[in-house]
């Protein structure tokens, strides 16, 4: 018996874990989508161009 309530108290944890980590998982997904509709919120990429002498990547000037 102990070892079937012992496998009971497993099983509830796991499920909780999993729905913890599904809630968990659904949040960063409606993050993301909201910060992918926004207009305007990817910005132009810049060429960078390496330095020489320090070796530091730095914007190119148009």
């Amino acid at each position: 018996m102990p070892t079937l309530i012992g496998a009971a108290v497993l099983a509830l944890g796991g499920l909780v874990v999993m729905r913890l980590a599904r809630r968990e998982w659904h949040r960063v997904n409606r993050t993301m989508d909201a910060q992918r509709s926004t207009p305007g919120a990817r910005q132009s990429a810049q060429k960078l161009e390496k330095d020489p002498e320090t070796g530091a990547y730095k914007p190119v000037e148009d």
